[in-house]
């Protein structure tokens, strides 16, 4: 007999093969036999597949799961949403970028970085004169910190031979700002919106559509951007997905309520807590409205995420599993996209 060459390790177990751990999985009540489903489970991996989506979101919300082929068609249904969402948060990363880009180059007018430090960050000179001195040192230290950043992440790229950047620093000792912005990854782009000028901000946002009687200090854009950005990183690095667990950004409380509200009185959808996948759905949407796409493609994305849902709880046939997965809203909530879009 051919030797197992898929090893695990758990604190509470041996080290197991792949049949040892079908038996393990047996012992704690989970129905698995087969070749079928111990390829599977080889080709997922048992943390993965099993510790990753045995629970809803926390590992306390334990689901009540009983044979294997309900767990892996889970992570199927979860697969199938990062297919049809990954496409989209691609555009709206490249989408942002080149917004905040051309904006910036506009505002300053120039093309350059050090321009750019120096005309497009806000600092403590730069905010209101009745400023407190707290915030403009904090806008200090933000500035000078992005900075930074900025020239790590252009050191980093020039070592390992970035074409962009190593091209116009062996030729002019500076990088155009577009070249900057093309080793930004999607978080840094979101960082780096918070350290902008509020004039600029304000002129990225109405470029976009943002309305700014409803975001004054134009904060909005950079929440959405980190929202975008989990899910994003949730799907390139295969985490879960459908429960919405990927969501990570807390950060300031108060704006994350005027985004909520925003949205819901933008789409007329009530509900909305940034914490469900179908809740990113709506953002998505939103803002795929407002740059521009046509109806016909955000209806589809909507129209395959319904299907896929119902197509996943029709496929399970067990209500004691899916009314803890999937929402008594999330159904509802899609079709109030299209009756928005």
């Amino acid at each position: 007999m051919k030797a197992e060459v898929c090893w695990y390790f758990d604190i509470n177990m041996a080290i197991k093969t792949t049949n040892g751990l079908m038996k393990h999985l047996r012992d704690h009540g989970i129905d698995i036999n087969g070749s079928t489903e111990k390829r599977q489970l080889r080709n997922l991996g048992y943390y993965h597949l099993y510790k990753g989506y045995r629970f809803y979101r926390v590992s306390a919300n334990r689901l009540p799961f009983t044979d294997f082929e309900k767990i892996h068609r889970t992570y199927e249904y979860d697969i199938e949403l990062k297919n049809l969402l990954y496409r989209w948060t691609i555009f709206l990363e490249t989408a942002f970028k080149n917004v905040i880009l051309q904006s910036t180059i506009e505002f300053i007018k120039s093309d350059k970085i050090r321009d750019f430090y120096d005309n497009a960050l806000e600092s403590g000179p730069t905010l209101p004169a009745n400023a407190k001195q707290k915030e403009k040192k904090d806008a200090t230290s933000s500035k000078l910190g992005e900075i930074r950043f900025l020239q790590n992440k252009i050191l980093e790229s020039y070592n390992h031979k970035n074409p962009i950047i190593q091209h116009h620093y062996d030729q002019s000792d500076q990088v155009p700002i577009w070249g900057l912005f093309e080793i930004l990854m999607f978080g840094d782009l979101g960082q780096l919106t918070r350290c902008l000028k509020l004039d600029l901000r304000k002129k990225i946002s109405q470029e976009i559509g943002l309305n700014l009687q409803n975001d004054k200090e134009a904060r909005m854009l950079e929440h959405y951007i980190f929202l975008i950005k989990d899910l994003r990183n949730a799907i390139a690095h295969d985490n879960v997905v459908y429960d919405g667990r990927f969501i990570q950004n807390t950060k300031a409380k108060g704006l994350r309520n005027d985004c909520i509200t925003y949205l819901e009185n933008k789409t007329s959808i009530k509900g909305i807590n940034f914490n469900t996948i179908e809740d990113i759905l709506i953002l998505v949407c939103y803002l795929l409205k407002l740059l521009g796409v046509q109806k016909r493609q955000i209806k589809s994305l909507v129209n395959s995420y319904i299907s896929l849902t119902k197509d996943f709880i029709a496929d399970m046939n067990d209500p004691a599993i899916t009314s803890k997965q999937i929402r008594s809203d999330t159904l509802s909530k899609a079709n109030k996209i299209l009756a928005f879009l």
